[in-house]
Parts: C-alpha cells; sequence; structure tokens
C-alpha cells in the first residue's frame, strides 16, 4: 500500500520508520510547508496522487484544510491530529460528497484503546462505590493543543459512566511521549490507573493498521469501529 504522510513531524518520521520494516507499506511521499526534510510543500496532484491513503498527524489549524484537499483529488485519509472535533460535520460533509472515506481518533496506539476499555470497565464499579476522579496528561513542550485528544476521549467515557465534569491537569515538558494518569479517590484509599507511551512506534503501527483497514471503505469511521471489528465485538 502507498501512503502519503502530510506532516513531516515527530509522528510521521515514525511512521515512515515503522513502514519501512514492514513488507506491506511504501512511503510515497511526505508533506510538510515548513520541514525542508519533506518531499513536497504542498497536497497536490503531483505529491498525493500515486497514494492509496493520506495519512495526517499535522496541527488544528491545518487539518480541515488537508482534509478538503485530500478529499477533493479523492484519497481516503488516516487523521491523528486533534483539536478539530468541533467540525466533524463539516469533515463528513467532504468525505461524502468525494465518495472516499476517512478514519480518525484521539490516539492511534492499540494499548491505548486498550486503557480506555479498561477505564470504562473499572470506572462503572469505582463510580457506584463512591469514588471521586480527575487526571494528569504529561506531554512533550512542543504539543499545541491542551488538553490531549486522547484526555478528553478519557474524560468523555467517565462522565458517561455518571462522573460530574472531570478535572484534567495538563502538564507540558521536556521530550515526555505521552503518560495519562487518572486517579480514582475516596476518603479511605486512592486507586491510580496509568498508560505511559515510552515511544511512538505504536502509535505509527495503529496509524498504518488504520490506514489497511480503510482501503476498501467509503465514509467516516472512527479507531472503536475498526477495533470492534478486529476483536470481534
Amino acid at each position: 500500500m502507498k501512503i502519503s504522510l502530510i506532516g513531516y513531524g515527530k509522528m510521521g518520521r515514525e511512521i515512515e520508520k515503522v513502514a519501512k520494516l514492514s513488507k506491506d507499506f511504501e512511503i510515497y511521499s511526505t508533506i510538510d510547508p515548513v520541514n525542508t526534510d519533506a518531499m513536497f510543500r504542498e497536497i497536490d496532484g503531483k505529491s498525493i496522487g500515486g497514494a492509496e491513503v493520506c495519512i495526517d498527524f499535522t496541527s488544528p489549524d491545518s487539518v480541515i484544510d488537508n482534509i478538503r484537499k485530500v478529499a477533493a483529488l479523492r484519497k481516503n485519509m488516516v487523521v491523528g491530529t486533534t483539536g478539530w472535533y468541533d467540525s466533524l460535520r463539516e469533515v463528513e460533509s467532504m468525505v461524502r460528497e468525494s465518495d472516499v472515506s476517512l478514519l480518525y481518533a484521539p490516539n492511534f496506539s492499540l494499548g491505548v484503546n486498550a486503557y480506555y476499555l479498561l477505564l470504562a470497565r473499572s470506572g462503572e464499579m469505582l463510580q457506584k462505590l463512591g469514588y471521586a476522579v480527575a487526571m494528569v496528561e504529561t506531554h512533550h513542550s512542543q504539543k499545541s493543543d491542551a488538553p490531549s485528544g486522547t484526555a478528553k476521549k478519557i474524560r468523555e467515557i467517565l462522565e458517561g459512566l455518571g462522573y460530574d465534569e472531570v478535572q484534567i491537569a495538563s502538564v507540558r515538558v521536556g521530550s515526555v511521549v505521552g503518560n495519562h494518569e487518572t486517579i480514582f479517590d475516596s476518603h479511605s484509599d486512592s486507586i491510580e490507573i496509568t498508560h505511559r507511551a515510552k515511544s511512538r512506534d505504536g502509535f505509527a503501527k495503529g496509524a498504518l493498521e488504520a490506514a489497511h483497514w480503510i482501503k476498501n471503505r467509503k465514509g467516516v469511521y472512527t479507531i472503536d469501529e475498526m477495533l470492534n471489528e478486529m476483536f470481534g465485538e
């Protein structure tokens, strides 16, 4: 499968590295308006024309325009950029009109998605026992959105279980890949459930798996739908 990488920062480079170790993927192009190491500066027929799927890890202020350009060129897309979900209806319309597919997720790590399931199951029990909950999420100093898309997803899961206004403390420091700590607290004790990413290769593998999954589909999907199919749920 030929892949175009839109955004050639930390995640773009990691996906390229993982793809090169696989016989299933070929990096057709890398696109970044500011990184001079990328092959192209703009999304157009030349830069993504031979790609089967485009993978976007850019920024919230550019991703909608990127999706618009990719959809207009009738290419399927995986989006790991967060901070744009308020524009989901607009994106759904673009994808539908162009008759392509798009899969998005706040986090493509399969370990993080297992963490979501763990929190949903344990959080339900602890909520019934009267525990309060809060979160601390830590990322590298260059991450632009706070709280992260992963933290927002965790908050959505917990509030769906009945917790009111889950508080998130966001820390940006150094080169931390991504830590998410969920704290359940009562008068008697505290329970902490933590996910710590050791490297970005887990995110890259998940993004490439998503590219393979949407290749012959149409419409907008989340990673939940891909995982439910993978796990037979």
